[in-house]
């Protein structure tokens, strides 16, 4: 599990691509929504709801269930636990619209509500920072990752560029084989059907413009184990 200082740092590489973003919220007697609006980047947004599952499952952890406010505490996913911790800080949440619903004879059936908090990447960078403030983390213990490259014009590039390119390489094969290793041997319940066959589409989508859409579906589904499977995720995001 990433620290809140990595978290914050990953937020604020979103920041440029969603700087005129806003995250939206409607609550009321049909339920809540959620909606990251007037962001045109498809990657940089399916990277930050990805980033809020994460913060999400770790602000639980971190400060306990007791010690968070109720409407947080009793979030539906990972994701909206995030959402909801932020909103709960009115230098972030603008409140804007209060208002109920009518039947056709004009009596009241129910209610809405909506505000937004602008600049989501920035506001959630920020409260990162917050936290990290409030008691030290001990650094994440992360099982070591060995990957075999082999193969002739096998490559493995770090803090460096390639412009060539692979429809699919031993490094590709090996990243994924350790994920589905992980699964195997640490993930028993029924979630782990699941995933195998989530990453084997996602593997399959690789360097594919549908990949984006496997890696979201792949982290949602990913949510309850993140523990396991945080330390693959720089390396999965890279192929975006």
């Amino acid at each position: 599990m990433p620290t809140w200082t990595e978290l914050e740092d990953r937020f604020l590489t979103l920041e440029p691509k969603l700087g005129f973003a806003r995250l939206d919220r409607q609550t009321g007697t049909d339920g809540e929504h959620w909606r990251l609006a007037a962001s045109f980047d498809s990657i940089s947004s399916s990277r930050f709801e990805s980033l809020a599952t994460i913060a999400g499952k770790k602000l639980l952890e971190f400060l306990g269930l007791e010690s968070l406010p109720e409407e947080v505490r009793d979030a539906t996913s990972d994701k909206i636990r995030w959402y909801r911790a932020l909103a709960q800080n009115p230098r972030f949440y603008n409140v804007e619209h209060f208002g109920h619903t009518l039947d056709d004879a004009g009596n009241k059936i129910g209610w809405i509500a909506s505000g937004s908090i602008n600049k989501p990447a920035a506001v959630a960078a920020s409260y990162c920072l917050e936290l990290s403030s409030m008691k030290p983390e001990d650094s994440p213990q992360i099982s070591p990752l060995t990957i075999n490259v082999s193969g002739q014009n096998a490559r493995l590039n770090v803090a460096s560029f390639d412009n060539s390119s692979n429809t699919a390489t031993s490094v590709d094969t090996a990243i994924f084989q350790n994920i589905q290793n992980a699964i195997k041997t640490s993930i028993t319940n029924e979630s782990q059907e699941l995933l195998l066959q989530k990453l084997d589409e996602l593997q399959a989508a690789v360097s594919s413009p549908t990949y984006s859409t496997k890696y979201k579906e792949f982290i949602q589904l990913a949510a309850n184990h993140m523990s396991i499977l945080a330390p693959f995720l720089p390396i999965l995001s890279s192929f975006l």
